[in-house]
């Protein structure tokens, strides 16, 4: 697993570079970074659901965590 994660960061990073045209012309760029955070929030949700990994935490470490 481990030697695919630099190929997962190079189509992450290149993402936006692809994508700077369509954006500047069609949309808000707070609109673009939302959408590109959703989807690493949900690529991400993913890969914990794969690896098994425990996703729900409780209210006492969420809130420690903005503090």
């Amino acid at each position: 697993m481990i030697k695919i994660f630099p190929f997962i960061f190079i189509v992450l990073w290149s993402s936006a570079f692809i994508t700077t045209k369509p954006i500047i012309d069609n949309s808000d760029p707070f609109a673009a970074l939302a959408f590109r955070f959703a989807l690493v929030a949900l690529g991400f949700f993913l890969f914990s659901i794969y690896s098994k990994q425990k996703v729900l935490v409780s209210k006492k470490n969420f809130f420690e965590s903005f503090f």
